[in-house]
């Protein structure tokens, strides 16, 4: 394990300690207000560890000051026979590591996101009389059909082991309900997110737009089936039938890249659609963007990262009314929300927006607005250390 270890503030409390174990290979949506949440966790006093299998992710929040070690071995209980073989064939080592783990950090209180940490982490902070809430971000379903229902059988084997299980949305806490997930322990908190200081970018941009009169729209989501890219490209030819200058960007990576790169060529528009693929920083592609596009139907979808960073930066949304995206958008008032896969209706509503400038605007400001009260990294942070402060070792 490689460790950055940094002095503990003055302002820490000794008892307010807080660990995290992450199985990631990404830095997607979770990893990213997981970082925000725990850099505003340590301003408030937490002694905050994590152990990761993700460098990339690791060196962040090192350069955050947070204290992070790298975990050698993903185990994956949920994906395929191959997943599953190499998970048995590692689970002594998972044993014994996550039992170290939990012993040297006993007094700690642990907060766990993913499905094979809760589990096993559970099962030690129980013998070790440690605390440990759980997060999580949508329904169990697909992954407890895995297996014959083996995931589903190693879930419940810890399921009365957490203090608390905090949800991102009402949507997922309905769906968790029905999964089998117990009432009482479930809380919803949403997601948050820190929005960086605008720098010139926002308003050269701006200019561009200006001199060109072109119009651009931000897709940003993992390439692959369900997130659907393919119904927003189906879409573009009616709003380019109207709006000829527009311009698509499809942000993420993901092994249906190639697809949806064939599906632009044979509808003809593929001098109208760009795949940027991972970019350094979303938020100058959002800012820059006349609209962003959250076209995803996928089953699994338990918040809306890019929704909230659109708000946080005046831009309205355009997304189907699907999962939790009615409870982040507020139709015609916030955004825009077309009828779940409707790809007639996302066009509709695409062009209702680009044809009116202050409609745009009227949206993206009390999106701003609605942002502001309720999706800061801040606030949530508030309402996590509450939970925490309740349920800490």
């Amino acid at each position: 394990m490689e460790e950055r270890c940094y002095p503990v503030s003055k302002t820490m409390v000794k008892d307010k300690k807080l660990t995290l174990i992450v199985q990631s290979l990404a830095m997607g949506g979770a990893e990213i207000f997981l970082g925000d949440l725990i850099v505003e966790l340590q301003k408030t006093g937490w002694q905050i560890k994590v152990y990761s299998t993700n460098k990339e992710w690791n060196k962040w929040l090192a350069d955050h000051k947070i204290e992070a070690k790298y975990l050698l071995v993903v185990i994956d209980i949920t994906g395929n026979w191959k997943g599953l073989v190499k998970a048995c064939f590692f689970f002594p080592y998972a044993i014994y590591e996550y039992a170290r783990i939990v012993w040297s950090n006993r007094n700690s209180t642990f907060l766990m996101s993913g499905f094979f940490e809760k589990t096993m982490v559970s099962l030690f902070a129980k013998l070790f009389k440690s605390k440990i809430v759980w997060i999580e971000f949508a329904t169990l379903q697909p992954l407890f059909k895995k297996f014959r229902g083996f995931s589903k059988w190693w879930y419940f084997l810890s399921i009365s082991i957490p203090q608390k299980i905090i949800t991102s949305s009402e949507h997922s806490y309905k769906l968790l309900i029905k999964d089998g997930l117990p009432k009482d322990k479930l809380i919803v908190i949403p997601c948050g997110r820190k929005i960086p200081r605008r720098s010139l970018w926002r308003h050269l941009s701006k200019l561009v737009k200006v001199i060109t009169n072109s119009q651009t729209l931000v897709c940003v989501s993992r390439l692959e089936p369900g997130k659907g890219q393919d119904l927003l490209i189906k879409a573009m030819p009616a709003v380019l039938k109207k709006f000829p200058r527009t311009q698509l960007q499809i942000v993420g990576k993901g092994n249906w890249r190639a697809d949806l790169e064939h599906l632009a060529q044979e509808l003809g528009i593929t001098q109208h659609v760009k795949f940027l693929g991972k970019v350094k920083n979303t938020f100058e592609i959002i800012d820059r963007a006349t609209l962003v596009i959250c076209s995803s139907v996928w089953e699994l979808e338990g918040f809306g990262m890019v929704v909230i960073e659109a708000m946080a930066l005046g831009k309205p949304v355009v997304a189907f009314r699907s999962g939790p995206y009615p409870e982040l958008i507020e139709h015609q008032k916030t955004g825009y929300l077309c009828q779940k896969g409707d790809v007639d209706d996302l066009a509709k509503g695409i062009k209702k927006l680009l044809v009116d400038q202050s409609l745009r605007n009227k949206l993206g400001k009390q999106a701003h607005r609605d942002f502001q009260k309720r999706f800061t990294i801040q606030a949530v942070t508030k309402e996590y250390a509450s939970i925490l402060n309740n349920y800490r070792s």
